[in-house]
């Protein structure tokens, strides 16, 4: 039996024994591609030019060639005797779904809708740590599996957290809902949500001191507020805590804690508002103070100084084809044009610079289609990123010129 594990640090497992470090890191990248892909004919030309776009197409056929042979003899020294990739020609490859082997991406994209089994087998992000670098092309297509597979998790999670509320078992609720505020802290109805649960279950001191947390990761990170609902809720909690109205259904309807509300409670009440009235500002000044630091450092500390003055220049002299862009190539444009900026979602900068990286590639290649050539001989970049943008990119025409 074959076990493919691409879900946090890669494993590859042939009869009960590991041989993940027998394969290169492109081996596994591939293996990764026709898992995600299987059942379908994928294309060597594609493969080729995804995993080794810097040799040219002879070069990269042969490199392909020989990662698919070296798979092979590893699976068949461990036993694993049936023909792993199906190849009804020489132009293309397949991976067909059958006994002989497993993944932990089909358990969970495959996993009932409404059980936890899928859920447990994402053990990290997908092909966590490969060291694959240097194709942009590559790093979009793992970032996008990446929030993919993030998405089915969440999903999953989500609605295992929604079964345990409706049967009354808050702490597993709880539990699964701190699972998916770990990936990411700054979703707000997460936050909201085990609010909810902890108020459930009984958990008062919890769930204010969960606002609080939320509000001060909110703070740091985006320098806006809680949303609205939160803090209805966070001062729905206070106040109903103080006039001793509180009920929780739990079973039986039990009487809620502020019935047995001591002195230290009321001392903890009173610190928590004291501490909400100094550290909070306006929600509406914290919006806009947001919005200014948005457009005022965000974009403009953009280490990209020289595409943004490439891009600026098309925009003077070719304004129809920046226009004409697909919109969220657009979007990306925006950021490195100072009268076109807009408002967009905090990212890494690492997926940050691959997007750019492939928005004024596609800009550039519309322009090259539309316009006229594009002459970048003797072009210089004034930072670091934007020179190995230029690199990337006249290394990429070079390589498509050849297979031309």
């Amino acid at each position: 039996m074959l076990e493919l594990h691409f879900m946090g640090v890669p494993r590859v497992v042939a009869n009960e024994t590991e041989i993940t470090g027998t394969l290169s890191s492109k081996a596994i990248g591939i293996l990764a591609y026709l898992v995600v892909n299987r059942n379908e004919q994928v294309a060597r030309e594609r493969l080729a030019s995804l995993f080794w776009c810097d040799s040219d197409r002879k070069s990269a056929k042969y490199n392909l060639r020989y990662a698919l042979w070296s798979i092979n003899r590893e699976f068949r020294a461990r036993g694993i005797v049936t023909d792993f990739l199906h190849q009804e020609d020489k132009e293309h490859c397949m991976l067909l779904e059958n006994h002989c082997w497993n993944s932990d991406v089909i358990m969970l994209e495959n996993g009932p809708r409404d059980q936890w089994e899928g859920a447990v087998h994402y053990r990290g992000e997908f092909l966590q740590d490969i060291p694959i670098k240097g194709n942009p092309e590559l790093d979009n297509w793992i970032i996008c599996e990446r929030e993919r597979m993030q998405r089915i998790f969440f999903g999953r999670v989500s609605q295992q957290a929604e079964v345990h509320q409706e049967k009354g078992d808050y702490a597993s609720a709880i539990g699964g809902v701190e699972s998916l505020l770990a990936m990411n802290p700054l979703q707000e109805d997460l936050h909201l949500k085990l609010m909810e649960l902890y108020f459930k279950n009984q958990q008062r001191v919890q769930a204010i001191q969960q606002y609080h947390k939320c509000r001060d990761i909110l703070r740091r990170e985006l320098n806006i507020s809680p949303m609205p609902e939160m803090k209805a809720f966070f001062q729905q909690i206070l106040q109903e805590e103080s006039t001793g109205t509180l009920r929780v259904q739990s079973g039986a309807t039990k009487a809620w804690e502020a019935e047995k509300t001591t002195k230290a409670n009321e001392k903890e009440k009173t610190r928590a508002e004291k501490k909400t009235r100094e550290s909070e500002k306006s929600e509406a000044e914290e919006r806009a103070e947001a919005e200014e630091r948005a457009g005022a450092e965000d974009y403009e500390g953009l280490p990209y100084d020289g595409l943004s003055a490439l891009v600026e220049t098309i925009d003077r002299q070719h304004p129809q084809v920046i226009d004409a862009l697909p919109p969220a190539c657009f979007d990306e444009i925006s950021k490195l044009l100072i009268n076109r900026r807009v408002t967009g979602v905090a990212l890494s900068p690492e997926i940050q610079r691959l997007r750019i990286y492939k928005a004024v590639a596609q800009l550039l290649d519309q322009v090259c289609l539309k316009e006229a050539p594009l002459n970048l001989e003797g072009l210089e970049m004034s930072d670091r990123l934007s020179a190995e943008f230029l690199k990337w990119y006249q290394r990429r025409l070079t390589v498509r010129d050849s297979r031309d």
